[in-house]
């Protein structure tokens, strides 16, 4: 197995923990103010914490987002303007509670879509605005980039199908039972864990599969 690259640490302890910075232990590369010196070696690959990988809509998921809200605007002023008195709000509760919950689904929505997904040397993250998902890569068995025409025809079983995303439980035929934390209709790329849990995420970069793939192996 071949070595990975190394990078030389060199730590200097000072004497004077008081002396210039205050510091008792510094990374430096000028010895000459400092008593003790030690170096280690520490792989190069281990200073790369994590790698953030951004998400964005496609044209439907765009669509549906903003059509949500201006129809709750638009029936709500329908029912409004359907009736000739002059009424406020209030003696419409039927509407408003419907309305209510529309706009409380779409802040859920909000809220749970993927905003990015990011890699760590241990740990795959869902960034979400609350309750971010963690999938620890030791459990990860393999992933693989899907092409848009292997799903094409997925059903939505249950979850969001197209409000800031796609997000929840899908089927296929080929696949089987999934959980989906996608942005797009593309981009596709299946996580199968050992558990044989199967995750579909829809990164910008399509680094994100070889990035991925080296850290399980």
């Amino acid at each position: 197995m071949a070595r990975p690259p190394y990078k030389r640490l060199h730590l200097f302890f000072n004497d004077n923990p008081f002396a210039a910075g205050g510091n008792a232990l510094t990374g430096c590369t000028n010895s000459l103010n400092f008593k003790k010196y030690t170096s280690i070696e520490l792989p190069l690959l281990s200073l790369i914490m994590e790698k953030k990988y951004t998400t964005s809509l496609d044209t439907r998921a765009v669509i549906g987002t903003l059509a949500l809200p201006v129809l709750i605007i638009v029936s709500l002023a329908f029912v409004v303007m359907a009736d000739d008195e002059k009424k406020t709000m209030l003696h419409y509760p039927m509407p408003m509670i419907i309305h209510g919950i529309l706009l409380l689904v779409y802040g859920f929505c909000y809220a749970m879509r993927p905003i990015s997904y990011t890699l760590s040397n241990d740990t795959l993250t869902i960034n979400r605005l609350i309750e971010n998902v963690r999938f620890r890569l030791e459990d990860v068995d393999k992933v693989e980039a899907i092409k848009k025409e292997d799903l094409r025809f997925v059903m939505r079983t249950f979850g969001n199908g197209g409000i800031f995303g796609y997000i929840g439980k899908y089927y296929h035929s080929n696949f089987g039972s999934m959980t989906w934390y996608a942005t797009r209709l593309s981009n596709y790329v299946l996580i199968t864990m050992k558990s044989g849990k199967k995750i579909i995420l829809t990164p910008d970069d399509s680094s994100f599969v070889g990035d991925l793939a080296s850290k399980i192996k």
